[in-house]
């Protein structure tokens, strides 16, 4: 995961199978209508979700990467309906209900990464997520370029990593289209897991 650690992110294609992508398709539906509080804690209000995260922290141990999942985990999706642009930003918010003081809270964004699944095909044209390579390396509120922007165009089934201090974003989509995610947080295993 060399690729991860130089540029902040990695792509891995279809790494999910077919029955796993069904299984979220299901929960999505049932996240449509649900308040932002809901979408922003998922593993409180589904039983099927947090064991997908389990099988993928297995598979990316296989792979080379020690880690371990967290209890923060969302559902984000853009529609026709819900088409909003997201202006580059690291993710250095975290939510209250980790009850994280402010040591844990640095830790956790220089350790972590997310594990972001698509349930959807994107591009450029309907609302795939852009980052700017390597800007988690200069740490939390650093200046970069715009110019160095990389839309990274996926399929259904996809695993997107990338560290919440990497600058990302995504446009507006330009076409009828679904975009749907669950995103969950990991750890890197340079400490012990705290589950």
């Amino acid at each position: 995961m060399l690729f991860l650690e130089k540029n902040g992110y990695q792509l891995l294609p279809l790494f999910i199978s077919e029955a796993t992508l069904q299984t979220l398709q299901s929960c999505s539906i049932a996240l449509e209508g649900a308040s932002p509080n809901i979408r922003k804690n998922v593993f409180c209000h589904s039983t099927s979700i947090k064991p997908i995260f389990k099988q993928i922290e297995t598979s990316l141990k296989h792979k080379g990467l020690p880690c371990f999942m967290t209890d923060y985990c969302f559902y984000l999706s853009k529609s026709k309906q819900e088409n909003w642009p997201l202006q580059f930003h690291q993710d250095i918010n975290l939510p209250a209900y980790l009850q994280l003081d402010h040591s844990q809270k640095e830790l956790w964004l220089n350790q972590g990464f997310w594990v972001r699944i698509n349930l959807d095909f994107n591009d450029r044209q309907t609302g795939a997520l852009k980052v700017i390579p390597q800007s988690h390396l200069k740490g939390k509120n650093s200046p970069f370029s715009k110019e160095e922007v990389v839309f990274l165009d996926a399929n259904a089934r996809d695993v997107i990593l990338f560290s919440p201090l990497l600058y990302h974003g995504s446009d507006r989509m330009q076409q009828t289209a679904q975009r749907r995610v669950f995103q969950c947080f990991f750890q890197k295993s340079t400490f012990n897991s705290p589950q």
